[in-house]
């Protein structure tokens, strides 16, 4: 007992009497918990309510609170703003748990749990009933008063599980937890799924659901989600005017590509928080973002200001990943400096919105998205050889067998599709390719330079217009072939095998040049093809290979199939055609 040890402390001195309570709860406090970690099976809510311990900040601060206000009253404010206050900020900000913990779990097994419950009462099948059904039977379920789990009941290993970490958060201080998030989170059942299960675990204080948003689908979806959830009296009565969504960035990338899953992100907070407000209801949005740029990451200050305006009320969670903790907060100064960016970027976000885009922008945005989500996934789904090529090129396996991470490397046994977003982004990355940083964009970007500004810009018509452009290339190429055979057989120069290669070099340039024209940075410069001495000149000098021009400050570079040569010209500068010896001529892979 501590008071064996600590002697009693004068009643004329009422300030040291209070702070002595305190001391002898918090050292009981300390010493349940240690208790409850060497015997992991007992209850920690039930053994400090025993040992008259604290359970949350509330009791903890009203003692100082009430200090604070004596201390005012008798003039004595250097005192009561001095050490004293920053004890009671410090446990506002803080409280009793340092941090909270949430706790994380999939829709799926969510689903798993009812349907197995379902069953077993001879209801049917609940992973068979559709959405309209679901949420009937849950909204009835949670209005009811009889309980749904029947005790005793035999379960399988993963829905015991769930149940099991139901009963665990029973048994658990409040304010030690924070918030209950569902991944692949789909439908509004998949929500009020997991407030049926903490009411029939016997949860007094309930954990806030949030829904976690990961698909390019379930982006879309997330808006409708939500107006279905908000539009049951009985849920927005639950929620008390707040709630939080999660957004993930790792997944919809991998899903859809950056580009798409970026511009998803952006339409679907815009959407959501403008449901919310139409009910009355804060919407706090969670961002799911991880340290590479494949996971969302960014520059901290830059990343917050451009989320839409309206979304950041004050208000902001955002996930710092494993890989960024070190970095952001492992030292004193670090820590401060990126407090001081989140702090001054959620201030000016609420003082200084952004402008919203304008109707044609978004537009642009619509075609650069599906042009970059169709070719990512052209590539990394319907390639039937890219699962192999993966497995092979990157330790995608290796990774998974190293026990430096919280969840498995797949969610099920599959291929791309079920891979977690962290093993995908990490592989790439120790490969060096960063291929989910930057695949598709250069098709969206192409798309939005040929975009005439017509709304349907539908898939059809672009594959008429592709059609049509080889149509057009090969008409016009067998005109430049035949122009150039004449010009040959006149003067004898060159063969018609060198024109036919000149005349690739040639159709890829100017698919090169116009793509740079577009972005200001150059031109790709072709040579005249209806100059047999030049022509022949060009061949000679750069030998018979074939290729297309490369990137560079005025040599030539390559890439591709064979040995790449070419000329480029920056800006209206002078041709840059440097002798053989001087040529960048690459060898592809």
């Amino acid at each position: 007992n501590s008071s064996d040890f600590w002697p009693p402390v004068p009643v004329p001195e009422p300030y040291r009497v209070i702070l002595s309570n305190v001391r002898d709860r918090l050292y009981v406090t300390r010493q349940v918990l240690h208790q409850c970690l060497i015997h992991s099976a007992s209850s920690v809510r039930g053994a400090l309510e025993e040992a008259g311990a604290y359970l949350d900040d509330d009791e903890i601060a009203a003692p100082l609170k009430l200090m604070y206000t004596s201390l005012l009253k008798t003039g004595d404010e250097s005192v009561a703003n001095s050490r004293l206050l920053d004890v009671i900020r410090q446990i506002r900000t803080f409280g009793l748990a340092l941090m909270r913990l949430d706790i994380r779990q999939e829709s799926t097994r969510h689903t798993e749990v009812l349907d197995a419950i379902t069953q077993y009462l001879g209801l049917g099948s609940y992973a068979s009933w559709s959405e309209e059904e679901r949420v009937q039977f849950l909204l009835r379920e949670l209005q009811g008063k009889r309980p749904l789990l029947p005790p005793g009941m035999p379960l399988a290993s993963d829905p015991r599980e769930v149940i099991a970490t139901m009963k665990m958060l029973r048994e658990l201080p409040r304010q030690s937890l924070g918030t209950y998030v569902i991944s692949m989170a789909k439908t509004a059942s998949d929500v009020l799924a997991v407030v049926l299960l903490q009411r029939e675990a016997g949860i007094k204080e309930p954990l806030r659901v949030a829904p976690l948003f990961e698909t390019l689908e379930d982006l879309h979806n997330a808006p409708a989600t939500i107006r279905q959830l908000f539009s049951s009296p009985w849920y927005l009565n639950h929620i008390g005017g707040v709630q939080e969504c999660m957004i993930g960035y790792s997944d919809s990338g991998k899903d859809a590509g950056r580009m798409a899953a970026a511009w998803a992100l952006f339409e679907t907070q815009e959407n959501i928080v403008e449901v919310a407000n139409e009910f009355n209801v804060k919407m706090v949005l969670f961002h799911g973002r991880g340290g590479t740029v494949g996971r969302g990451g960014g520059p901290t200050h830059m990343a917050i200001r451009s989320q839409p305006a309206g979304t950041i009320n004050g208000c902001l969670r955002v996930t710092v990943q494993g890989e960024t903790i070190e970095r952001q907060f492992g030292e004193k100064d670090a820590c401060f400096r990126t407090l001081d960016l989140y702090s001054s970027a959620v201030l000016e976000a609420g003082l200084d919105p952004p402008t919203a885009p304008k109707a044609e922008w978004r537009k642009l945005m619509d075609v650069v998205s599906r042009a970059s989500c169709a070719h990512y996934r052209e590539v990394v789904y319907k390639d039937p050889d890219f699962y192999s090529y993966f497995a092979s090129a990157t330790p995608a396996s290796e990774l998974g067998r190293l026990n430096i991470g919280s969840r498995p490397s797949s969610r099920k046994t599959g291929g791309i599709e079920t891979l977690r977003a962290i093993p995908w982004i990490f592989a790439w990355t120790q490969q060096r390719l960063n291929l989910p940083v930057w695949l598709g964009i250069g098709e969206g970007l192409q798309a939005a330079i040929q975009w005439d500004g017509d709304e349907k810009d539908g898939e059809e018509r672009k594959e008429k217009e592709k059609e049509k452009e080889k149509e057009e290339e090969r008409g016009k190429r067998g005109k430049e072939e035949k122009e150039t055979e004449t010009e040959t057989e006149s003067k004898g120069a060159i063969s018609k095998s060198h024109v036919q290669a000149f005349n690739i070099l040639a159709t890829a340039n100017s698919s090169s040049s116009a793509l740079l024209s577009s972005l200001g940075i150059g031109s790709v410069c072709t040579p005249n093809t209806r100059d047999p001495a030049y022509l022949s000149t060009f061949l000679t000098t750069s030998g018979s290979s074939i290729g297309m021009s490369g990137w560079g400050g005025g040599n030539s570079g390559g890439c591709g199939g064979g040995r790449l040569t070419g000329w480029y010209r920056g800006g209206s500068g002078p041709l840059n055609n440097p002798p053989r010896g001087e040529r960048d001529e690459t060898e592809g892979g």
